[in-house]
């Protein structure tokens, strides 16, 4: 079974948001977007490049996640707030 957020990736910068999901990539200006509603990919595709690489940069130095990985879910309500 596949898990959805190995399709999922992002990097912020200031208030600046960059979103990859599976195949499609979103930039959103997250201080005056923050339900993140408007695509700014197009307007900025500069800024949707360099944190596209600040992304890859950052990926190269995690550890894989092995494919048979199953991220345990968590018991909110046992959880103290």
């Amino acid at each position: 079974m596949a898990h959805a957020h190995r399709y999922q990736r992002a990097v912020r910068r200031d208030g600046w948001k960059y979103l990859k999901v599976a195949d499609n990539e979103y930039l959103f200006d997250i201080e005056y977007d923050p339900r993140e509603r408007g695509d700014l990919s197009k307007k900025h595709p500069d800024l949707l490049a360099e944190l596209r690489e600040r992304w890859k940069d950052w990926d190269r130095d995690m550890l894989s996640l092995p494919t048979d990985a199953v991220v345990p879910m968590s018991n909110l309500s046992a959880m103290l707030w």
